[in-house]
């Protein structure tokens, strides 16, 4: 609540928390000591008079009674704002260059995380700084905004909003803070997509599915265009759920979790019953993200599965280019007398179907290439199809994990 000097003392007045402001700040203390702030502020006076040299001129936000011990406090002089920090065994204090004098709001982010400390302006990082140290601070502090407890350090712009996180904040949430500006961030900020358009058939009755936040790229607030990317500590929990077309036998399906191959990625293979009838199914995603403004939120994205399903493919193009030529007979020798990396889709390199990978495979596609006396087995060399000796007819050993391998330029959608 606001809170006026009594006459005939300093001019201002300021805004506290009115009790301890331990319920945002123990986590910082017990936990991972990190914490930000966010302030969109301007026509911050130049010249506070009063103030000591070198001493910021006014107060925008405190933790603690008195300034000069204060747990915080974040101040603005001329062209400048000032972080102080109460820590052991070295305080902190960092300064950034910023002109906020002017009738346009600035944003002005301060991120302490671990030893690194760092100001960002307009959703750019604009000075750093590492320094080692706990913070001991005392529960029993208040809140001030806008001034000092003495009431001698007032604000007299405007501050047109204040945020205080007790965690920090990545630069990608920081960028896009400033890109959506001083409305309400969109729900969600991070939009989960499913980044693989076919499934990752990666085994007999074993599908990978693959799901990204999308960063976010837009907004009102000046940084139009802002690609921030995405942050790993921006996402918090994972939720997966499965719903199918008709009521599903006991042991027809199941969904397992799996570590993510980057950060912002979430993996998980739908286990199914080669045998299982025809079904629908969709695959849901729900990730919460980390707060914004006293706000979490959630993203969801739905993918929808045919089962049962194999991957489909092209015998004998074993790179998954497309085309069945030398390189492909010359890819299966490499892997089959020198060491080299199997492929992906043991099926395409079963040239003749037998179940087996062996020295018959690579002459079946030299003799197809140039000599034309025998034909690859199918679904052949020319069209994408499945294994009719794959999981829904007569099984064999082998099975296509993804095709085509990643970055190739040609290949088939799974069935």
């Amino acid at each position: 609540a606001p809170e006026a000097p009594a006459a005939p003392g300093p001019s201002g007045a300021v805004y506290r928390s009115g009790a301890s402001a331990s319920k945002l700040f123990t986590e910082v203390l017990e936990g991972s000591q990190d914490f930000a702030v966010e302030l969109w502020v301007s026509r911050v006076p130049s010249v506070q008079p009063g103030a000591g040299q070198g001493e910021p001129a006014v107060l925008l936000a405190m933790l603690g009674e008195d300034p000069a011990q204060a747990s915080w406090s974040l101040g603005a002089a001329a062209g400048r704002f000032v972080m102080r920090i109460n820590a052991q065994p070295e305080d902190v204090e960092l300064e950034v260059a910023a002109d906020a004098s002017g009738a346009s709001p600035r944003h002005v982010v301060f991120v302490r995380q671990g030893p690194l400390h760092r100001f960002f302006v307009d959703g750019v990082e604009a000075s750093r700084a590492i320094v080692e140290g706990s913070l001991d601070w005392s529960t029993d502090h208040e809140l001030f905004l806008a001034n000092s407890s003495t009431l001698e350090n007032p604000f007299t712009g405007d501050v047109h909003l204040a945020a205080f996180y007790a965690e920090a904040l990545s630069p990608a949430l920081v960028a896009e803070l400033y890109a959506i500006g001083l409305e309400d961030p969109p729900a969600p900020h991070l939009p989960m997509v499913f980044i693989c358009p076919d499934p990752f058939i990666i085994a007999r009755g074993q599908v990978d599915l693959l799901a990204e936040a999308a960063p976010f790229a837009g907004g009102d607030g000046g940084g139009a265009g802002l690609d921030p990317g995405c942050y790993e500590s921006d996402l918090r929990s994972t939720i997966w759920r499965l719903s199918s077309s008709r009521p599903l036998e006991e042991g027809d399906v199941r969904i397992e979790e799996l570590s993510p191959p980057e950060p912002c990625q979430r993996r998980a293979r739908i286990h199914f019953n080669a045998e299982i009838q025809p079904v629908d199914l969709s695959v849901e995603i729900e990730v919460a993200q980390a707060p914004v403004r006293g706000r979490t939120e959630t993203a969801q994205a739905v993918f929808q599965l045919h089962l049962p399903m194999q991957a489909l493919f092209r015998r004998g193009d074993l790179n998954g280019n497309g085309n069945v030529d030398i390189s492909d007979a010359i890819a299966a020798l490499g892997f089959l007398f020198n060491g080299e990396d199997w492929p992906r889709c043991r099926d395409a390199a079963d040239s003749n179907d037998d179940g087996l990978i062996d020295v018959s495979d690579p002459i079946v596609i030299l003799n197809f290439l140039f000599a034309g006396t025998v034909e690859i087995a199918p679904p052949g060399p020319r069209t994408c199809g499945e294994d009719p000796t794959g999981p829904t007819a007569v099984p064999d050993d082998l099975d296509c994990s993804l095709y085509p391998d990643p970055g190739a330029a040609a290949g088939c959608t799974s069935s």
